[in-house]
């Protein structure tokens, strides 16, 4: 059931993923087999943990599958934009 790497999930999405734009990389930073960044090893890059509602993970999953976007990269969005909400506030 699972691949050599230990999660039968690998891959499934990535040649749906649109590639993200690298504007930096890192020293240590690695690329992955698309030639992008890894956000895991890249040290500009911090990981944070946070809990929503499990209907809510699944709609923003498929949403931004759908889109063919990394969850990711909509929080980063969706956090700069509420940081600059507060600055004008």
């Amino acid at each position: 059931m699972s691949n050599k790497d230990g999660n039968r999930f690998a891959g499934l999405f990535s040649t749906a993923r649109v590639p993200h734009p690298v504007e930096h990389l890192a020293a240590g930073a690695e690329k992955n087999e698309a030639g992008r960044t890894t956000k895991s090893t890249d040290p500009t890059y911090q990981r944070t943990t946070l809990y929503i509602p499990k209907t809510l993970h699944r709609q923003f999953k498929s949403a931004t599958i759908d889109d063919g976007q990394e969850m990711s990269e909509v929080m980063e969005k969706l956090i700069q934009q509420w940081l600059e909400s507060r600055k004008n506030a």
